[in-house]
């Protein structure tokens, strides 16, 4: 099953965002939805290879406006950035809060936004270590968030065992494994997205990507 990056089945938390208050029918989600799953982000241990990132997306893909978010609390409302991504920018976290857990408000209505984490995967910082073996052992930690953030229902997320790697838009990217003397080119498709299954590779096969990639996530 393909995660694209986010741990769909466990982490995504199903609860609507507030809307405007000219949106028909809001509805609240509490502050503390996000710092807790924040704070999980925060005490994972073992992601030195990974870039976890919390994020609100849209449920509808082709929903692509921009998202704003406003921490409403009796101090008064604090904007969060999202990102192009719906990563989070700064999310304030602070006792204060986290006490009065006031309503976070969207400008979007009930039940069309959905609160995850993304999960991309590092690039080794040495072009010598980039390797089957070095993503395989990003891999492994992916794994580990998906069941480690999936609380109670982490048994229900599927392993990854390949790579979903994303060019940009405007580039032909792909992906070139090398054992040996033997080259195996992977092009990426209308998507720009190549997908990589790393047990087809023994552990000490180059990967060269043509251009850098815009993100590498597990699939």
């Amino acid at each position: 099953m393909r995660l694209q990056g986010t741990f769909l089945a466990a982490v995504l938390i199903a609860l609507p965002l507030v809307g405007e208050t000219t949106i028909p029918d809001p509805a609240t989600l509490p502050y503390r939805a996000f710092a807790d799953l924040a704070d999980k982000v925060d005490a994972f241990r073992d992601k030195e290879r990974l870039d976890l990132r919390v994020r609100v997306t849209p449920k509808d893909p082709a929903d692509t406006a921009p998202i704003r978010l406003e921490v409403r609390s009796r101090s008064g409302v604090k904007p969060v950035e999202v990102a192009a991504d719906g990563g989070l920018v700064d999310f304030p976290t602070t006792p204060a809060l986290r006490e009065e857990n006031p309503p976070v408000v969207a400008n979007r209505p009930k039940g069309t936004l959905q609160l995850g984490v993304r999960v991309v995967l590092k690039r080794p910082e040495k072009p010598a270590d980039e390797t089957v073996g070095w993503y395989q052992k990003a891999l492994d930690q992916a794994n580990a968030a998906a069941k480690k953030l999936g609380g109670g229902l982490g048994f229900l997320v599927p392993k990854s065992k390949a790579l979903l790697v994303e060019f940009p838009k405007s580039a032909k990217g792909r992906v070139v494994v090398t054992t040996g003397e033997v080259e195996t080119v992977m092009e990426a498709d209308a998507k720009g997205t190549v997908g990589v299954a790393l047990g087809n590779h023994p552990a000490g096969s180059r990967i060269r990507f043509e251009p850098a990639p815009a993100a590498i996530q597990p699939d």
